[in-house]
């Protein structure tokens, strides 16, 4: 089944107690801050007004311009302040999504659980009449409406009809597991990858086409789109050449294969270099 995220199981083989969810806890301030901070963020962002990308997984959106979604130490904080017609939003678009029943959980900084079960498509948790968790059948939302400001801590999407995103301890709501930075961060660059400054080894080839492998730990879910902050210079013979455009070109085991292109023609048949580029690569949905 294309499009699929290699690291999950297949659809019916999801099991009670496996998060469907990436990227789903949110205490610590955000990766931006260094390694092992929760939540990943290889987007940089700490707080946004902007439909989008806002962490890894996690596109925020709002109804009208009020909102907004910020990373603090105790979890990512939804605010809408706004008028009655709004709302502001996190979604997450589920990779494999299981049949059958599924069950919803969140649980803000009040330590405040929200939970119910049904399935992709039919589920919601209302709060005062309002839809603070809206499951479709391929995205889940977490929700702030108008006059609303909450902070979530952890998020869960799970197959059966029981949560187990958290259990009662001396009369309050404890968090079962905190889940694996690393396997996060993997989990996070099938679909986005920011690979930072980078030299790129390869090949030149028809006068105008350098082709080189970028290796990546984890194989993205389809051909990503390559964006560059910087492309730097092909460095060949001891002499540097001009790129005038870089592209992904195709999937080669895990990595990808980029083709830059530029007045290449007395490097022919010569293995060369892209050396300072700043790049990143994104196969998001």
């Amino acid at each position: 089944m294309a499009g699929l995220n290699p690291l999950y199981p297949a659809p019916d083989k999801w099991r009670p107690g496996d998060n469907l969810l990436d990227n789903w806890y949110f205490v610590g301030g955000g990766s931006q801050l260094g390694w092992g901070h929760f939540p990943i963020n290889q987007w940089g962002q700490t707080s946004t007004q902007t439909a989008g990308y806002f962490i890894d997984r996690w596109r925020y959106g709002s109804a009208q311009s009020e909102g907004s979604a910020t990373l603090t130490d105790e979890g990512i904080e939804l605010a809408h302040p706004g008028n009655d017609t709004g709302r502001t939003e996190l979604a997450q678009v589920i990779a494999n999504p299981p049949t059958g029943t599924v069950t919803a959980s969140l649980l803000t900084s009040n330590n405040q659980l929200l939970t119910g079960t049904g399935t992709m498509g039919n589920l919601a948790v209302l709060v005062a009449g309002k839809h603070v968790i809206n499951v479709t059948s391929t995205t889940f939302q977490i929700r702030a409406w108008y006059g609303v400001r909450f902070t979530v801590v952890a998020a869960m999407l799970e197959p059966g009809p029981e949560q187990h995103l958290a259990h009662r301890e001396n009369g309050a709501w404890v968090l079962n597991r905190v889940p694996d930075y690393r396997e996060e961060l993997m989990k996070c660059q099938v679909y986005y990858n920011d690979l930072g400054i980078l030299d790129i080894s390869g090949f030149v080839w028809g006068d105008r086409y350098f082709y080189g492998t970028i290796p990546l730990d984890t194989k993205m879910r389809i051909l990503p789109a390559l964006k560059c902050t910087s492309v730097g210079n092909l460095v060949v013979n001891g002499g540097a050449l001009p790129i005038t455009n870089i592209f992904s070109d195709n999937m080669k085991g895990n990595g990808v294969r980029i083709r830059a292109e530029g007045d290449f023609g007395s490097a022919v048949g010569y293995t060369a270099t892209i050396v300072n580029c700043i790049l990143s690569l994104d196969a998001n949905p």
